[in-house]
C-alpha cells in the first residue's frame, strides 16, 4: 500500500457522518482491506441516539453582488458548515454574519464546524476574509440535500483459530483534515496488511471497524453489543497518529486489561519515546467502548490527540503536518501489540522439583565454556521457573523486561519438551479456518 497515494485519493472527499463521500472513502479503503458495508437507516434508534438524515452536497458558494466569489465549497469542503441545510437568496450583511464561523486567533485558517442535530445553514471562513466583508448585500447559494437515507460503516473480519476477537477501530467521517481523520485509517490499513500477510497463523480473530465518529460507533454497538461482550478480549481505537508528537497510549478503564498489558509491555521494554495516559471519558471513540453498561476494554493509540495540537479542527490540519514516519511508527506499535496478544497464553509447569535438565532434551549446551550461546536455554528456564506464580506469558515477559512475543521460540520449545503446558493447547487447536469471511 502506498500511504501517500492513498492519502491523496482520500483527502479531497467530502466525508461526513453520512453520505456519498463517506461511501467513496470506504470503497477506496476496501481496495486494500476486505470490508463489508453496513447501512443503518435514518431514524434507527441506537441507545440514546437516532440515525440522522443523510446529507450530500452539490455545490455551495458566497458572492458579492458583482459576482465576485468570496467562498466556494469547490475550493475547500471545510468552507461549508457540516450538515448545512440548503439556502439560496440575496441577504443583507447583518443577516449574513451570524451564519459565518471563523477563528480570530488563527486568521488564515478555515475552522471545521458542524451542526449534525439541529438545522442551520452557514459557511466557515478565515478571519481575514470575514473582516473584509463590507458590502451591504451578498448572494448565498447552498445546494445540499438532507433526506432519509442511511449511515455507512465499514467492517472487516479476519478469522483466526479462536473465535475470541481483538477489535481494531478507527473513525472516518470528517472532511479534508489530515491528522484528525486520515492518519488513523492509514495506520490501521498498514496493520491490517500485516494481519492479512499472517492470517494463516493467527490464533485470534480480528474485527476491523471504520466508523463515523460518535454516532457510527454508537450505532454499531447498539446492534452488536452482545456478540462483542461474549467474544472481545481486547480493543484499540487508532486516531491522530500522523502528527510529529510522541507516541501516546491511552489506557482502557481497567488497568489490568489485556488491552493495556499487551501495549504497556511493548512500551516499557522498547526504545520509543512515549506517553501513557490514564483512561478519561473524553477523547476519541474509546469513550463509547468503555462507557458504563458497555465496558469493553478498549485503549487508544494516538500521538498529540484531539485538541492537543494547534491545527486541530481547521484547514491547517493538512498534508504539511502529516508525517509518514509517525504513521509507520504508530502502525509498527500496533503490530507489536498484536504480536504480544497472539503470543500470550496461560502457562503452568509440568516438570517440578528443581530445574529440568535441558541438555538431555537438546535445549542447552553440554560445553561449559564462556561465549557459548545460552540465551534460548535461559529463556526456557525463565519461562518454566516463573510459570507457577505468573498469570501468563505477558506477566513473565514483564518480569524479564522483554517483549512477550520475543519469547515465542522458547515457549514453543518448552512446551514441545513437556516442561510446561499452555492454555493454547486446548483452546486453539483448530487447524482449518475460513478465509476472510466478511
Amino acid at each position: 500500500m502506498n500511504t501517500i497515494e492513498t492519502f491523496e485519493r482520500l483527502f479531497p472527499l467530502n466525508r461526513s457522518i453520512t453520505g456519498n463521500g463517506l461511501r467513496q472513502s470506504l470503497s477506496i479503503i476496501g481496495e486494500h482491506i476486505p470490508l463489508n458495508m453496513i447501512e443503518y437507516p435514518t431514524g434507527m434508534s441506537c441507545f440514546d441516539w437516532e440515525i440522522p438524515k443523510e446529507w450530500n452536497v452539490k455545490e455551495a458558494w458566497l458572492e458579492d453582488m458583482e459576482g465576485n466569489r468570496i467562498i466556494d465549497f469547490a475550493d475547500c469542503n471545510l468552507h461549508l458548515l457540516g450538515y448545512s441545510i440548503p439556502f439560496q437568496g440575496v441577504i443583507r450583511r447583518e443577516e449574513l454574519l451570524p451564519h459565518l464561523y471563523t477563528l480570530k486567533d488563527m486568521p488564515g485558517a478555515i475552522p471545521y464546524v458542524t451542526s449534525f442535530y439541529e438545522e442551520r445553514w452557514g459557511f466557515c471562513v478565515p478571519y481575514n476574509i470575514f473582516e473584509s466583508l463590507d458590502r451591504s448585500h451578498y448572494r448565498v447559494h447552498i445546494d445540499t440535500e438532507l433526506k432519509p437515507g442511511s449511515l455507512t460503516i465499514g467492517e472487516g473480519y479476519l478469522r483466526g483459530r479462536s473465535k475470541q476477537e481483538v477489535l481494531l477501530h478507527t473513525y472516518i467521517g470528517h472532511p479534508s483534515m489530515a491528522n484528525d481523520q486520515l492518519s488513523g485509517p492509514l495506520t490501521l490499513m498498514m496493520a491490517c496488511k500485516w494481519l492479512l500477510d499472517h492470517q494463516d497463523s493467527l490464533n485470534f480473530s480480528y474485527r476491523i471497524l471504520f466508523c463515523p465518529e460518535t454516532i457510527g460507533t454508537i450505532a454499531y454497538l447498539s446492534q452488536n453489543i452482545e456478540h462483542l461482550k461474549s467474544h472481545l478480549i481486547a480493543g484499540y481505537v487508532v486516531a491522530f497518529t500522523g502528527d510529529r508528537g510522541q507516541l501516546t497510549f491511552k489506557m482502557s478503564k481497567d488497568k489490568n486489561s489485556l488491552a493495556n498489558r499487551a501495549a504497556l509491555n511493548i512500551l516499557k521494554t522498547g526504545h520509543r519515546e512515549h506517553q501513557i495516559m490514564p483512561y478519561t471519558p473524553y477523547g476519541a471513540d474509546e469513550r463509547q467502548f468503555n462507557s458504563p453498561g458497555i465496558n469493553l476494554e478498549t485503549a487508544a493509540i494516538m500521538r498529540s490527540g484531539p485538541g492537543r495540537y494547534k491545527e486541530y479542527h481547521t484547514s491547517l490540519d493538512n498534508r504539511d503536518i502529516l508525517s509518514e514516519e509517525s504513521i509507520k511508527d504508530s502502525a509498527g506499535f500496533l503490530i507489536e501489540i498484536i504480536k504480544n496478544i497472539e503470543a500470550n497464553t496461560a502457562i503452568s509447569p509440568i516438570h517440578t522439583m528443581c530445574e529440568p535438565k535441558l541438555d538431555k532434551r537438546g535445549l542447552y549446551t553440554t560445553l561449559g565454556k564462556n561465549g557459548e550461546d545460552k540465551s534460548l536455554g535461559r529463556q526456557i528456564l525463565a519461562i518454566w521457573g516463573l510459570s507457577d506464580n505468573h498469570d501468563d506469558l505477558i506477566a513473565i515477559a514483564d518480569t524479564l523486561q522483554v517483549p512477550a512475543y520475543s519469547l515465542n521460540q522458547a515457549l514453543h520449545k518448552a512446551t514441545e519438551a513437556g516442561i510446561i503446558r499452555t492454555e493454547r493447547e486446548s483452546e486453539h487447536d483448530t487447524k482449518s479456518k475460513e478465509q476472510n469471511p466478511v
